[in-house]
């Protein structure tokens, strides 16, 4: 990440106002917004509508009052180039592309004009739900959402919006600092939040839910970086199946790769690996709230042979 695109993240991250552009899904996001105790100014472009959720709307970009920190955008993709160049050239901070129909559909042309287009802006997606920011209440999200913070917590990265939306909504207790779901990753992808994440000091654990990886040598840098700075990584791959890898394509255009080398890079770089989302939010949870353990001592308590046996089999493995 460039130094004016790093600062540009932080604006989309920690905004002092968003721009929602579009119609059913900005009220969406500026409902989520709201839900989420976001204070700061909002503002609202739809050329056909007089407000959205409350919020006036001016009919075009140029007409906004200021270049925004950060901007919702769910617009046909036949616009998004368009829009986005123009956010670019009056200074916007980052958007959070909800539209879809680029890579993941085929093309890849448009999204090649896209990345262009964002200049030195920070861009989540296209094809995303979009960034919630759990430490200052902001949120820039297309759906639902739930989640907790102590002041502290994980950094959640997806490649799901579903899936990423399920898991602020679900009632594990685990501590959330920021979510965020990458989409298409046509300018930031994993190894570039990691890298971002790392550096945060309300951030105890990082969490990545990967199809595939665009920058290998970027990714092992970011997550040594990680680990040197105390916040360790646990990813769950998907796409290891002949299916599912060719699933990953057509959902966010990512080449899954093969599992056997994914996890030798886990492994090489100090990542811990999960199969399933359960034990993704188990572990980022006991690291967030316990911390990492400091060697391979395992003590367990049973009232269970069965379960005394199972308990010794599973921790066998990991001497």
């Amino acid at each position: 990440m460039t130094p004016q695109r790093r600062e540009n993240f932080k604006r989309l991250l920690k905004p002092r106002h968003i721009a929602f552009i579009g119609g059913r899904y900005a009220i969406i996001a500026i409902h989520e917004a709201r839900r989420r105790g976001f204070g700061g100014e909002m503002f609202a472009v739809n050329p056909t509508r007089s407000d959205l959720e409350g919020v006036p709307c001016v009919a075009s970009i140029e007409e906004l009052p200021v270049a925004p920190d950060a901007v919702y955008l769910a617009i046909p993709a036949s616009d998004v180039v368009g829009a986005v160049r123009t956010l670019s050239d009056m200074g916007a901070g980052g958007v959070v592309c909800f539209s879809a129909g680029f890579k993941e559909a085929g093309n890849n042309q448009t999204e090649l004009d896209l990345i262009e287009a964002t200049g030195n802006m920070a861009l989540i997606g296209p094809n995303c739900y979009g960034v919630i920011n759990y430490i200052d209440n902001s949120a820039l999200w297309s759906f639902e959402h739930g989640g907790w913070s102590p002041g502290y917590g994980a950094a959640i990265i997806t490649q799901s919006g579903m899936f990423s939306s399920d898991i602020t909504m679900s009632q594990r207790s685990l501590p959330l600092a920021y979510m965020v779901s990458a989409g298409n990753q046509a300018v930031l992808g994993p190894e570039d939040l990691l890298e971002f994440f790392a550096d945060d000091p309300a951030v105890r654990a990082i969490g990545l839910h990967l199809e595939g990886l665009q920058n290998i040598p970027k990714f092992e840098k970011a997550a040594i970086k990680a680990l040197t700075k105390g916040k360790p990584v646990v990813v769950l791959k998907t796409g290891s199946s002949a299916i599912g890898s060719n699933l990953t394509v057509s959902h966010t255009g990512s080449l899954s790769g093969s599992a056997e080398l994914y996890e030798a890079l886990f492994q090489r770089v100090g990542i811990i690996s999960v199969t399933n989302p359960s034990q993704l939010l188990e572990t980022l949870k006991f690291l967030c709230v316990v911390g990492t353990p400091k060697g391979k001592q395992v003590v367990g308590f049973t009232c269970s042979g069965g379960g005394a046996t199972m308990l010794a089999d599973h921790a066998e493995k990991l001497i």
